[in-house]
């Protein structure tokens, strides 16, 4: 309950019907928790409860009718499961409100923290099944944090010797790499007022699952991942790509044979930017620097990752 009443503004009537429900065993919080981390709204909260609890008097006819939506979206999902990933990623994405998708696969995710080791072949089915769903659907929606977190405690089930073996390494260290970021994004950022007034800089580091499938599709280490701290650097023109570039080449350390220019010569997927990984505090890091048109292209065009990208979780042995 905390959470709810530091996270939003209740109208006198949404506080009543929290008042009844009185406090949340660790599930329901954690199962609202969740709902707010992969970005549902106090409606979105508020209709969970509602569907949850069996409430359906005591709330507004739009919250009510989003709740409705969920659990039509919830039956339908339970049906599908036997189906393939593919139809029923299309099956869920044109539920009329997106934010009943939303609420289902943070509730996916929080049920997967129930699972424990070893697995049962039925739950290692259904666990590689809501694995191939649910990361999608969230990178679909814009949602990079949530499809991270989601593929990596799937990972975590299925693989788990693996994915020990990522998450404990250095170069995976939560804390410095953090550090490195909030240093980093200082200097990036005195570095793109110059050359663009309306630059955004943004920053990533690589979940467990995409620095192991990396180490297998390249067939490498993982302190020859490259790209485990990332940066976006985005500007308006082609032009102030190439100026990013110069000084990045002027002011760090870059790696031999990484700098590559996918905008002269494209991906084969249409995929166009400027990749530079410099050595930073010991560490290697990727910048990307492109275009806002570049990015838009790259997130929800032709080239988006999740239209090329398989991301197949393998179970040891």
């Amino acid at each position: 309950m905390k959470i709810l009443i530091n996270e939003f503004n209740f109208n006198e009537n949404e506080k009543e019907f929290l008042a009844m429900l009185g406090d949340f065993n660790n599930s329901t919080n954690l199962q609202v928790e969740n709902i707010i981390n992969f970005g549902g709204d106090k409606t979105s909260v508020l209709a969970y409860l509602s569907y949850k609890f069996e409430l359906v008097n005591y709330l507004d006819k739009h919250k009510l009718k989003l709740a409705k939506r969920y659990k039509n979206l919830k039956l339908k999902y339970i049906t599908m499961q036997k189906f393939d990933n593919k139809n029923a990623i299309k099956i869920l994405l044109k539920c009329r409100d997106l934010r009943a998708v939303v609420i289902l696969s943070a509730i996916m995710y929080t049920k997967l923290f129930d699972y424990k080791l070893p697995l049962s072949s039925e739950e290692i089915d259904l666990i590689k099944y809501q694995g191939k769903i649910f990361p999608k659907i969230l990178a679909m929606l814009g949602k990079n944090y949530e499809r991270a977190v989601f593929e990596d405690k799937c990972f975590e089930l299925l693989d788990n010797e693996n994915y020990k073996e990522i998450i404990n390494a250095p170069a995976m260290n939560v804390l410095n790499n953090k550090a490195l970021i909030k240093d980093l994004s200082v200097k990036l950022t005195k570095m793109s007022q110059d050359i663009c007034e309306t630059y955004i800089i943004e920053n990533r580091l690589k979940n467990a699952l995409g620095v192991f499938l990396k180490m297998k599709r390249k067939n490498c280490v993982i302190e020859e991942v490259y790209d485990i701290i990332g940066f976006r650097v985005l500007v308006e023109t082609e032009e102030q790509c190439y100026h990013m570039l110069n000084v990045i080449k002027k002011n760090f350390v870059c790696v031999e044979g990484r700098i590559k220019d996918f905008i002269s010569k494209p991906k084969p997927n249409g995929y166009r930017a400027l990749h530079a990984t410099i050595l930073y505090n010991e560490k290697n890091v990727e910048i990307q620097v492109k275009t806002k048109d570049m990015h838009r292209a790259s997130e929800y065009g032709e080239c988006a990752h999740w239209k090329y990208k398989q991301r197949l979780i393998k179970i040891r042995g």
